[in-house]
């Protein structure tokens, strides 16, 4: 886990860091529904049309908008640092097509259309690896880098600014759109989370 210079993260960095903790869970669930649909078997698509809609929602309203803070705020204390790093917005766009895309694929077969079995899981593992790469990149590079850059003026008042929205999932208050991908959650939360957690700090 990343740190500032005095020892303690800044609010908007470590919610940022919980979000991609979150994601990281959903993205291997994912993964297992995918697993099960490539053996001919039908998965539980409740729970993958839950996971689409929890990342068309609350990371393109929430998640991405804190990122783009950061880099703006790194962007103007250090223009050239910045030319060297992914664009995160241009990033975030790319996102955003692949998971309508996806979205379309999981509804479609929802709705009884002819869809290959590879055209899906091709949009999917697109999806799920671009995803990673960009949360690996933003831990890797932007947070360190912000880390080191900004001042502690620059992090109070990104952290004034950190929105206070609730997320419809990893929350006390789940909504009932999600309750069904809540459940797996918990059943997941069970398992060795050392395992599962590649952003988890090395002990």
């Amino acid at each position: 886990m990343v740190q500032d210079r005095g020892g303690t993260v800044p609010a908007i960095i470590d919610s940022l860091q919980q979000d991609h903790r979150n994601m990281e869970q959903l993205l291997q669930i994912l993964e297992q529904e995918l697993a099960v649909f490539n053996r001919a078997e039908r998965p539980d698509f409740e729970i993958m049309t839950g996971i689409v809609e929890y990342f068309r929602g609350y990371p393109d309203q929430v998640h991405h908008p804190k990122e783009d803070l950061v880099a703006a705020r790194l962007a103007a204390r250090d223009p050239e640092r910045i030319k060297v790093m992914i664009d995160i917005e241009a990033e975030h766009g790319q996102a955003g097509r692949r998971l309508e895309r996806l979205f379309r694929l999981v509804e479609g077969i929802i709705n009884e259309q002819e869809i290959a079995r590879a055209t899906l899981d091709a949009a999917a593992a697109e999806f799920i690896a671009h995803e990673r790469r960009h949360m690996e990149i933003e831990e890797r590079e932007l947070f360190p880098v912000a880390l080191a850059v900004l001042t502690t003026d620059d992090w109070v008042e990104l952290d004034a600014r950190l929105r206070d929205a609730g997320d419809p999932l990893f929350n006390r208050q789940i909504e009932i759109r999600f309750e069904a991908l809540a459940k797996r959650l918990a059943a997941w939360e069970l398992e060795d989370e050392a395992q599962r957690d590649p952003f988890r700090e090395a002990t």
